[in-house]
């Protein structure tokens, strides 16, 4: 590539996937500046919004859990089976309002965001004066600014009849980059609530309900800031229950239900010409697979198409009523039933461009200002600051301006916040994965980044559908899935996917040395060998291999004596990892793994220790390696291992007794309960202890007072796995 000219590979660059490029970043430093470049991420973001290049959609799925996204990048398959991808949004509970020019827009009930889920930029726009209503969003290509409408509706009556009121909107408008909303003044329409935005020529369009006449498209130009109706042709009827806007290859199109309950797609030819109207499309009623008899297509009263978008092979995607998916041929005037790897029903779909654009907010007068007095500062003394920030807040700041952003992506700073947020002292991440039976949702809670008792979970990125997280080390991630092993940092969304074993994998453990400065991933498989004189006093081995990140493939270690635990035992402490071992003829052990020296050894137990099956745990505990037990009274017992290796330095540092969750409280606020199975998630510097119940309810401990607290989140659920996490910018 170093060979070709620079507008040559720019230009090769530019027709890939955006997906493909996200990949592309990790594949060495010169690769991610090049693909980084303001001129790829123009030059890309133009080609693929042209209309023969298939989209990316996105996926918002069904009550009664609405805050998870996917998407699906068309451009990056070519066969009948697509894969759909976790998508990071920058609100839990949101709404997503609409995309534009590489950029999404979302809506909570507290907050407007415009956000880039593939290069994680996200913006909070200042707040409204009061609840917003209609919301709109879209790019000025003459101006090139992003703007975000505001309508709110408002019915004003007429004195000779109340049942004829006129309808009258006011509006506001916010420039990305400008400090406070503008207005517009009050508008006479009222837009549609469901599906009826949609983006043509540097213009917003809805429909319109009024009160004397037939319902009417209304456009909004992001350039002027002025509102107008869209002219249609007389033969063209918008029926207020079976009709829809949408752009088809940059056409604004009409589609509406027809007589034989399916569709008619009018297309403008040439946009707010009149005469241009044309009925191009005529698509029939379709029986949904599942219902299907021996007939391959029938007319279903209930189908209810609702067009999503074209591709560039001429086929139309839509959604049925019941929010299946479909795919129209109308060439051959025959239908196809998409796949796509971890399909469910969907309660909304939004086409999208995806891009690397980046969001600079670099008008606001308090970030200019903020800007120029750290310019001030001495380099060590600005880094010192910025290492001590939470790395949610780190996060965000990238998106303050250019120099912002480049000392936080800088080598220096990652290292020297890595560094310190790994501090015993320093209070974690704590990532959460959703219940059954859905396991592919990821939240996080920033402990650091909130003093308050109320936290707020983030929605959490994660490189595969229906995977599970295997592990947390130096601020990356280790997930899997039945086809593939990935590492990953959510936050940067940088991720490499690992070369295959040559055999399913079993038990996998995931670490960093911080000697030889490598992550490595281990696989233990489990084989138990039988003896000639009683097979069930068979010793335990277990087959050992290992990848270190940077390598082409894996490496075997051979076979060791012993069988890890399955359940949470993996605990990483000075450069090691930890499981319990089970025994045949001996009490479960402790053992370890270097992974500098890759060799296991046992880790000494005070005699006075005992671990039964099913009531212990590892943990670690301020970097100390712990040892969490039930005790008689239904709670716990935590030992400490005060210096490492030490069988002397055990500790029983914590004595918790049981609990009873709040909603089964009587009048007693404290009461041993049977059923309380704690078990350790991590320690805060304040002392506290965060413990999962078997319920899987949270709760606080403080040693000090002996006393419970239960944590607050916003938006909680029950959860599945919890695991602590050094959150980084640190990039693969």
């Amino acid at each position: 590539m170093e060979r070709l000219p620079r507008d040559v590979v720019l230009d090769i660059l530019s027709r890939l996937p955006v997906t493909t490029l996200v990949i592309s970043k990790s594949v060495c430093p010169s690769w991610r500046s090049i693909i980084q470049d303001s001129v790829l991420v123009d030059k890309h973001l133009l080609h693929m919004s042209e209309p023969e290049n298939d989209p990316c959609i996105i996926f918002h799925s069904p009550p009664p859990i609405l805050d998870h996204y996917y998407f699906v990048d068309f451009a990056a398959y070519s066969g009948r089976y697509k894969r759909l991808k976790s998508f990071w949004v920058p609100t839990m509970h949101g709404k997503l309002v609409a995309s534009s020019n590489g950029l999404l827009c979302f809506c909570s009930s507290s907050a407007i965001y415009i956000c880039n889920p593939l290069t994680k930029d996200s913006v909070e726009l200042p707040k409204l004066s009061s609840e917003s209503g209609i919301l709109g969003f879209g790019f000025s290509p003459t101006t090139k600014e992003y703007k975000v409408l505001d309508i709110i509706y408002q019915r004003k009556r007429l004195r000779s009849d109340s049942l004829l009121a006129s309808f009258q909107s006011k509006v506001q408008i916010l420039t990305l980059g400008d400090s406070q909303w503008r207005s517009l003044g009050m508008v006479p329409y009222q837009f549609i609530v469901r599906q009826s935005q949609v983006t043509v020529c540097g213009r917003l369009h809805w429909i319109s309900q009024d009160v004397r006449t037939k319902d009417r498209v209304i456009s909004f130009d992001l350039t002027a800031e002025l509102f107008q109706p869209v002219p249609l042709a007389d033969h063209v009827t918008l029926n207020r229950r079976f009709f829809e806007l949408v752009a088809l290859r940059g056409h604004l199109c009409v589609a509406a239900s027809n007589a034989d309950c399916g569709l008619d797609i009018w297309v403008m030819k040439e946009y707010n010409v009149k005469e241009s109207w044309v009925k191009e499309f005529i698509i029939g009623g379709y029986l949904p697979k599942e219902l299907r008899s021996a007939n391959e297509r029938i007319p279903f009263f209930s189908s209810d198409f609702s067009v999503v978008c074209s591709f560039k092979g001429g086929k139309i995607l839509l959604k049925l009523w019941r929010k299946d998916l479909v795919l129209y041929d109308p060439v051959h005037e025959k239908f196809e039933d998409p796949m796509f790897e971890g399909a469910l029903q969907w309660h909304k779909m939004v086409v999208h461009v995806g891009s690397l654009v980046l969001i600079l907010v670099v008008d606001v007068p308090v970030w200019d200002g903020t800007t120029r007095r750290m310019e001030r500062l001495p380099q060590d003394v600005v880094l010192d600051i910025l290492s001590r920030l939470p790395v949610t807040t780190l996060a965000i700041s990238k998106s303050v301006c250019p120099s912002w952003r480049s000392i936080i992506q800088g080598s220096v700073l990652v290292d020297k916040h890595l560094l310190r947020m790994s501090e015993p002292e320093n209070d974690p991440c704590i990532i959460f994965q959703s219940p059954p039976p859905i396991l592919d949702h990821y939240y996080f809670v920033d402990f650091a980044a909130y003093s308050g008792r109320y936290k707020r979970l983030m929605s959490f990125w994660v490189p595969t559908m229906h995977g599970k997280l295997v592990a947390s080390s130096n601020g990356l991630l280790c997930f899997c899935s039945s086809s593939a092993i990935y590492i990953c940092n959510p936050l940067t969304k940088d991720s490499v996917e690992l070369p295959k074993l040559s055999s399913e994998s079993g038990i996998l453990g995931f670490g960093f040395s911080p000697t030889t400065k490598e992550y490595k991933v281990l696989d233990i498989i489990y084989q138990r060998k039988m003896p000639r004189s009683n097979s069930l006093l068979a010793p335990f081995q277990s087959k050992v291999r290992i990848f270190t990140l940077g390598d082409s493939q894996w490496r075997s270690l051979g076979m060791v004596p012993y069988q890890f635990v399955v359940r949470q035992s993996q605990v990483t402490v000075c450069g090691r990892l930890h499981w319990i071992s089970q025994e045949v003829r001996t009490k479960d052990r402790i053992i370890s793994f270097d992974l500098t020296a890759e060799q296991f050894q046992a880790v000494p137990l005070a005699d006075h220790m005992n671990l039964e099956r099913r009531f212990f745990e590892l943990v670690a505990l301020r970097g100390h390696l712990c040892v969490a037990a039930s005790n008689v009274d239904c709670g716990l017992d935590i030992w400490v291992m005060k210096e490492y290796n030490v069988k002397e330095s055990w500790v029983k540092e914590f004595v918790i007794g049981g609990y009873l969750p709040k909603e089964l409280r009587s009048t007693d606020g404290r009461i041993p309960f049977l059923k309380s199975d704690f078990s350790v998630v991590c320690s805060f510097k304040g002392g506290k202890i965060l413990l999962k119940l078997w319920r899987k309810d949270l709760v606080l401990y403080d040693p000090v007072h002996e006393k419970f607290e239960e944590p607050m989140f916003e938006g909680a659920l029950q959860w599945h796995k919890m695991v602590v996490h050094v959150g980084s910018l640190v990039s693969l």
